[in-house]
C-alpha cells in the first residue's frame, strides 16, 4: 500500500481487491471512515478472509462467494476504532 501524499477526506466505505496488506488498509480505513463503525469491502481468498476474521476482533464474518470462483470471496466488515489499534 503506497502512502497517500494528498490530504484525504472522509469516506462512507472503503473497498479493496487483491491488496495483500489488509491490516494496514483496515487501520487506514478506521481513521478515515465517516462513521465510527464504517464498512470495508475486501475481495480476497477464502483462507485470507477466514484468517482476518479470526485475527481481527470486530471485523465481521460476512463473506459472499464470487460467482464462478471456488476460492475468492467478498468480505464485508466493519473498520471501527478498535481496528485502528491492530499491529
Amino acid at each position: 500500500m503506497k502512502a497517500c501524499r494528498q490530504k484525504v477526506g472522509r469516506f462512507d466505505f472503503v473497498t479493496s481487491r487483491a491488496l495483500g496488506e489488509y491490516k494496514k488498509l483496515l487501520k487506514w480505513s478506521a481513521e478515515r471512515l465517516e462513521r465510527s463503525d464504517g464498512t470495508v469491502v475486501l475481495w480476497l481468498g477464502v483462507e485470507e478472509a477466514n484468517k482476518l476474521s479470526r485475527e481481527i476482533d470486530g471485523l465481521g464474518k460476512k463473506t459472499v462467494l464470487i460467482p464462478g470462483s471456488r476460492q475468492r470471496v467478498i468480505l464485508v466488515g466493519r473498520s471501527d476504532r478498535r481496528i485502528a489499534r491492530i499491529k
